[in-house]
């Protein structure tokens, strides 16, 4: 299981305990605190660990794209174009970076909902 998904784990659970908390209106809530900022720390940790390792994917990307586009290329019949090879090659490798970017984005916006749950 990679890290993300352990806090992406750890995050539910103490969500699901949280909404248990409030629904009996126990006073232990405030114990939940550490653990959502022992998360929080863990998350901005990752994110400035990636963030520019990402930013740099995105760019480089672009500067294939620009680069190839920028080709005078042209089919030859009976085999795939150069583009269409480097496409089924890149595209894929560009969204699970697109993917992962994505994800931590999202468990930090769940992290901040938990932390306003909270101090509500």
């Amino acid at each position: 299981m990679s890290e993300l998904s352990a806090m992406e784990k750890e995050l539910q659970e103490l969500i699901q305990n949280l909404s248990w908390q409030i629904d009996v209106e126990s006073n232990d809530v405030d114990a939940l605190l550490p653990r959502l900022s022992k998360i929080a720390a863990r998350i901005e940790e990752m994110s400035a660990v990636t963030s520019y390792r990402l930013s740099a994917t995105k760019a480089y990307q672009e500067i294939f794209f620009a680069r190839v586009s920028g080709l005078n290329m042209y089919r030859l019949d009976g085999f795939q174009s150069i583009l269409g090879f480097l496409n089924r090659r890149m595209l894929p490798a560009m969204q699970t970076c697109i993917a992962f970017g994505e994800r931590l984005i999202s468990v930090s916006e769940r992290v901040a909902h938990a932390g306003s749950l909270l101090c509500a």
